[in-house]
């Protein structure tokens, strides 16, 4: 019987080896370390309504500074859910970290005959909450194995729009915590009283893709159709015990996050 689980393991161990000589042979795709960056105010010092915990990285020691791998932090391009193309979906999860994130909503509602108004809000909390929470965005669509925008493939100086679910705990201590999401997708993912948000490319390195982004709202407009600058909006949604989601209202949301590869 030893002998027998001996020999198990043994294949086991081998054909991991092997299979990982294959991926790294074929160049499998596989997520990418990356820096986040999170501003906290505006050029002009006006807070956002996501931040950072204003904790400095212990990397570059800069003040929002979210490093891969340290302080629980994890901060990639993730690998899209077929694995046929390179990873382009970025994600900044503090879920299990150290570190937090700052939520503002409570006066940012959209009130009753904006755009983007849908039912009478409800926000959890007023004023700014400290929380654990998930950045990301949906930019790779991977429907039938198709492809809209890499964010490693961009070129220096191009734009383009994606879907982004930002979601957070509340209340974290003392009580169990409930899962809300900030659904930023447009009508395309089903919102279409939200906005996107906008990726740029800023610069290509040396092997030929992306690495330096910056990721802000898709700004919104107000009843006259004036263009409200900087200022995205996203939908909040209470996700129940059940599977189910309540529709909580919308807010407006404005924020700047800077990603750097590495």
């Amino acid at each position: 019987m030893r002998v027998s689980r001996l020999i198990l393991l043994l294949f086991v161990m081998t054909s991991a080896v092997a299979w990982a000589v294959i991926v790294e042979g074929s160049k499998a795709p596989g997520p990418v370390s990356v820096t986040s960056y999170l501003s906290d105010a505006d050029a002009n010092g006006v807070p956002n309504t996501i931040q950072s915990d204003g904790q400095f990285g212990p990397v570059h020691a800069v003040e929002g500074e979210y490093d891969n791998g340290d302080q629980g932090v994890s901060s990639l391009l993730e690998v899209t859910d077929n694995g046929t193309v390179p990873p382009g979906d970025w994600q900044l999860n503090l879920e299990s970290s150290t570190r937090e994130l700052r939520f503002t909503l409570g006066n940012n509602a959209v009130p009753a005959g904006q755009p983007g108004f849908t039912v009478t809000p409800q926000p959890p909390f007023t004023g700014t909450e400290e929380l654990p929470g998930k950045l990301e965005n949906k930019c790779v669509n991977t429907t039938n194995g198709s492809q809209t925008m890499d964010m490693l493939t961009m070129t220096a100086g191009q734009v383009g729009s994606c879907p982004a679910p930002f979601s957070f705990f509340y209340p974290v201590s003392g009580k169990q915590s409930n899962h809300y999401a900030l659904e930023m997708g447009g009508a395309a993912a089903g919102f279409p009283d939200t906005t996107e948000i906008l990726v740029t490319c800023n610069s290509v390195g040396t092997d030929g893709h992306c690495d330096d982004w910056f990721i802000d709202p898709q700004p919104a407009t107000d009843a006259n159709g004036n263009v409200i600058p900087a200022t995205g909006i996203g939908r909040l949604q209470l996700d129940n015990t059940n599977g189910s989601t309540t529709n909580l209202g919308d807010f407006y949301l404005t924020f700047h996050f800077h990603i750097t590869r590495p």
